[in-house]
Parts: structure tokens; C-alpha cells; sequence
């Protein structure tokens, strides 16, 4: 994990804001998002974590919601093949479907985040 991931998951559990480098994190009410080159990438609630790429298929921005994934939804990520993405943990496909580009994909956070308790 990327200093500046590591950085990012610890100001989302901690709900507090933090702008660092590229990536920023934004706590607003009981919805924390997460921004990368001002494109919010990510939405979390006690609830549910919502992540979209918005277009952008670059290492970064996978990476970025990979952290995410791996950390609040339990059995997640995003992996690239042949150009295209794929996320884990879904029923079909051996585990895995295609990811949408640019749409809002919605998951249930696992985590038991000490800050929403």
C-alpha cells in the first residue's frame, strides 16, 4: 500500500479530511468521499461503499479504489485484463464480471468502522 493510501484509510477511519498529493478525502454529515485529481471516486457510508472511476482507468485510480475495496468490502477488487477491468467477489463469471466504466457500483460495507459506532 502507497503512503498516500495508507494516509487516505486512516483519515476515512478516523472521519477527518485530508488532502494529500492527488488523492483528497471529504467528510460531510455521515458520508466520507474520496477524490482523486478532484474526481470523486468513492462514497462511503456506515452502510454502503460506492466507488466509480469516472472514465479513468489508470494504475492510480485502481489502486486508489482498490485500498478502498480490500479495506470496507471484504472479497472485492478491481484487476485489468486485456485492456479491460473486472471486479472480484461478484456470482457470475467465476467470481468476477466486467466493470462499468463511469457508473456508480454500489457495495455493503463489511467493516466495522469504529467512527460510525
Amino acid at each position: 500500500m502507497r503512503k498516500v493510501e495508507q494516509k487516505m484509510i486512516d483519515s476515512i477511519l478516523n472521519k477527518k479530511n485530508l488532502s494529500s498529493s492527488n488523492t483528497k478525502v471529504e467528510v460531510v454529515g455521515d458520508v466520507i468521499s474520496v477524490f482523486l485529481f478532484n474526481n470523486r471516486i468513492c462514497k462511503i457510508t456506515d452502510k454502503t461503499v460506492e466507488i466509480n472511476n469516472q472514465g479513468y482507468t489508470s494504475s492510480t485510480t485502481k489502486s486508489r479504489i482498490n485500498c478502498i475495496l480490500r479495506r470496507f468490502c471484504e472479497g472485492r477488487s478491481i484487476y485489468q485484463k486485456d485492456f479491460n477491468w473486472y471486479i472480484t467477489g461478484e456470482p457470475i463469471l467465476n467470481n468476477s464480471c466486467e466493470y462499468p466504466s463511469n457508473v456508480w457500483n454500489s457495495f455493503p460495507n463489511v467493516s466495522l468502522l469504529k467512527s460510525f459506532e
